[in-house]
């Protein structure tokens, strides 16, 4: 065999990828053909039946090259998501011309991520941004009022602590109008300086505002004193002094690098998405043809059902109400204003006509601003499209391919599993190979002391690392939004018991990773809602989803009702284990497989425990009834 040439393989590397951006570049600008046409013959940007066809027969193409699903539809998000988003500032700027200025000065509080965000923000509207730093969100507000900067953007509300009382409380009291919305991604990490551990901590630095949304996180550091900062810069040096001493703060910041990371995320919120506001003297317009947001604030005084009445006129006229927040009104006891994000065009007639009956019930009405909302929605194929696509590849596949490997989901044989619990990461090894003997071809791995997520890390680590050289697979349980990401990176399945089924953010965050997901059924559900969460965790791009029937079987009274698990074969042709619960004889355990096998399933969890002989000989009876099957 020719001797590969590494460098001659990069240049081609490099030679694709150039290629690859030239390709980019044309699609942005037909993207722009296609904004200047639908100004011409007005349309929504977003027609969704044609975006789920494109990714539909995408995912098939890729198919057909080898590309898996989840790959296609990550790349196709983004690429949509930036179509979709330069087509919006193109109109907009049709409708505002005024906004069309090359630069824009905007209003900041120096040294926090307010600057990385209106950094984001601008890029988007293809505008070159000139620092104005302030001191603080009065300052802010106070520069754009006076014509000192263009543009001021403030945070106003996060998913780890919730709204930011003091910008509400701002907002009452300008003449300014808001303009823009933009949602950032912030990952804080605990940062020392090299060398220092966790355990030597005597000191946390960092803002009040990072602290709120770390509060979990810092509640477990009992040893440490919190020692607040007017900004992550300050919080830095700080950190940067003290021997002992570490900061919380994003990774974006200049001075990071020469500290190391001890931790992250840190924050209570594994996505810690902030949404900032942009505010200007003078209001926009949004054009009909997308997706707007009215902000309004208003007070209602204190008489029965003032508030509800309302909400009430806007449930009539079908404006979605996407967030209320209440504020008390300084000089006057127990009296709130309420701010209230709605899902509407200031223009349209609906929002017209309920600001008009709402007015003569209100002591005082606002409206802040209406601005372009900045969620694209991520083009969802429909699941029965995706379970099509889906198994039409794995029958190609089943001519083609040779049979087996751990992925359950494409796998033509009945699997064998086994759920081990154990003490900690040393017994792990000695563990998975006497299963490994016994004939079991993964482990659903728990250990019985509840661990941090630095600790769970560090134990997954070791075991992937075992498991990969004993050809086994690791499944990895996830119980919530903090553990997905580091289950994924080590886990070749992920796990979700039956309570975490109707947690949809978790299984929209599983639905994002690139791992197969087994999916148990919570007591009492039926198929149709079991499937439905099921469908959940695929709408994220993740179609590697295998169902897991779980209960207690005894043979006089058996809570595992396999009657209803073959109506679900029938509904849905994912793959679907079975988990028998309790002590179950070696005759009996035999005979249940004989009968999962006969019904066509795709294989059984037993609970397991490596230093019982006579659970291992069970296994080992198992493993050669499969291989007889």
């Amino acid at each position: 065999m020719a001797s590969l040439d590494l460098e001659e393989i990069r240049r081609t590397i490099t030679e694709l990828d150039s290629q690859l951006l030239t390709l980019l570049a044309k699609r942005k600008a037909i993207a722009l053909d296609v904004a200047r046409s639908k100004q011409a013959n007005p349309r929504p940007v977003r027609d969704e039946e044609r975006e789920q066809a494109l990714l539909a027969r995408l995912i098939t193409q890729g198919k057909a090259l080898g590309l898996d699903a989840h790959y296609i539809t990550e790349i196709y998000h983004t690429i949509l998501e930036d179509s979709v988003r330069s087509q919006q500032v193109y109109l907009q700027q049709l409708v505002n011309p005024e906004s069309t200025m090359a630069q824009t000065k905007l209003a900041y509080v120096a040294d926090s991520e307010s600057l990385f965000a209106g950094q984001k923000y601008l890029n988007r509207q293809g505008k070159a941004l000139v620092e104005w730093p302030c001191k603080h969100f009065k300052q802010t507000i106070h520069e754009v009022e006076h014509g000192n900067a263009d543009l001021g953007i403030l945070p106003i509300e996060t998913t780890s602590a919730g709204s930011i009382n003091e910008v509400y409380d701002l907002l009452q009291h300008t003449s300014l109008s808001i303009v823009g919305e933009i949602v950032l991604d912030t990952e804080y990490g605990l940062y020392a300086p090299e060398g220092v551990t966790l355990p030597q901590l005597t000191t946390i630095y960092c803002t009040p505002q990072i602290a709120q949304q770390s509060s979990q996180f810092l509640q477990q550091l009992e040893q440490v004193s919190l020692v607040y900062c007017h900004n992550s810069s300050e919080a830095l040096d700080k950190a940067q002094q003290n021997s002992h001493g570490a900061v919380i703060c994003s990774r974006q910041q200049p001075q990071v690098e020469s500290l190391a990371l001890l931790q992250a995320p840190v924050t209570n919120q594994q996505d810690n998405l902030s949404r900032y506001i942009l505010i200007a003297r003078q209001a926009i317009k949004v054009t009909s043809q997308i997706p707007a947001k009215t902000t309004l604030v208003l007070a209602t005084g204190q008489s029965a059902g003032a508030l509800l009445n309302v909400l009430s006129v806007f449930k009539q006229y079908n404006l979605i109400l996407t967030k209320l927040e209440s504020r008390p009104i300084q000089g006057n006891p127990w009296e709130e204003m309420f701010y209230i994000d709605l899902a509407a065009n200031l223009d349209a007639p609906a929002m017209q006509q309920a600001l008009s009956e709402i007015t003569p019930q209100t002591q005082y009405l606002k409206v802040l601003g209406c601005y372009p909302s900045n969620e694209v929605k991520a083009t969802q194929v429909p699941v029965a499209e995706l379970a099509k696509i889906h198994h039409q590849g794995e029958a190609q596949s089943q001519q083609s391919a040779p049979k087996a490997h751990a992925d359950l989901s494409h796998t033509l044989g009945y699997q064998l599993l086994a759920n081990v619990t154990l003490g900690d990461q040393e017994e792990f090894a000695p563990a998975a190979q006497k299963l490994k003997n016994a004939g079991v071809q993964g482990v659903l791995l728990h250990f019985n002391a509840p661990l941090s997520n630095q600790g769970l890390m560090q134990h997954w680590q070791t075991c992937q690392r075992q498991a990969k050289a004993l050809n086994l697979s690791l499944i990895l349980p996830v119980k919530q939004l903090g553990e997905v990401a580091i289950a994924a990176k080590y886990a070749d399945m992920l796990y979700l018991a039956g309570e975490q089924m109707h947690h949809v953010e978790l299984l929209e965050q599983v639905g994002r990773q690139h791992r197969p997901v087994i999916l148990c059924r919570a007591t009492t559900t039926d198929n149709d809602n079991w499937l439905s969460s099921a469908s959940t965790i695929m709408e994220q791009g993740n179609q590697q989803v295998i169902l897991c029937e779980q209960g207690y079987y005894q043979s006089d009274v058996s809570q595992l009702n396999l009657t209803q698990t073959c109506r679900l074969k029938a509904q849905t042709q994912l793959p679907i284990l079975v988990h028998p619960l309790g002590t179950i004889a070696k005759d009996e355990l035999l005979l249940l497989n004989k009968d999962l096998i006969a019904l066509g399933l795709s294989g059984t969890i037993i609970d397991s425990d490596a230093n019982e002989i006579p659970k291992l000989e069970k296994l080992g009876a198992l493993s050669k009834l499969i291989d007889q099957a």
